[in-house]
């Protein structure tokens, strides 16, 4: 091959690397849910227990992404003063996920999600998800109605209000629940 003929990617590459993203996900979510399982009662919502300040504001959390046995990036999590909703103080907890740039030749990622919080049960109120993985650019965002029991999504540019049980957490906000515990 000469330096003026363009690299041919396996076919059967994206494929791969979209079953590989996919199983990393759900290790990720087999995880929390194993940790989650003795926290929740699946059959019936259970109201969520006070905070124990599982987390302060100004709290970062950063954390190699390895694919392969290669570093592929670099997540960071932090936690943030989000203002208050009346009376009520809020968090944000800010999580984002990049491609190193030699990953990023190839197949870059760059996510950014952002949980608006109560401290005090934990409850999500607000999730924004900015997916940017690939050719893929995506925004979803979540609203959710604790005391209603629906979360409305915004996907794509629908809306849809879906049925949700008391306590549901979102995403990120399940990690410092299950921290919490």
């Amino acid at each position: 091959m000469t330096r003026s003929q363009p690299i041919q990617l396996h076919p059967r590459g994206a494929a791969l690397r979209q079953a590989l993203f996919l199983r990393n996900w759900l290790v990720l979510a087999c995880l929390i849910l194993g940790t989650l399982n003795g926290a929740v009662s699946w059959a019936e919502p259970a109201e969520p227990p006070p905070s124990a300040r599982s987390f302060q504001v100004g709290e970062q959390l950063t954390y190699d992404i390895s694919w392969l046995n290669i570093t592929a990036g670099t997540a960071v999590m932090v936690v943030s003063d989000a203002g208050m909703d009346g009376d009520r103080p809020l968090a944000k907890l800010i999580t984002t996920a990049q491609s190193r740039p030699a990953i990023s030749a190839f197949f870059p990622v760059n996510n950014r999600v952002e949980s608006i919080v109560d401290p005090a049960t934990l409850l999500p109120e607000h999730l924004l998800f900015k997916r940017r993985e690939g050719k893929k650019k995506e925004d979803i965002e979540y609203r959710f109605h604790q005391k209603e029991g629906t979360v409305t999504v915004v996907k794509g540019g629908a809306t849809e209000t879906l049925e949700m049980s008391p306590g549901t957490q979102d995403v990120i906000s399940c990690l410092y629940f299950a921290r919490s515990e």
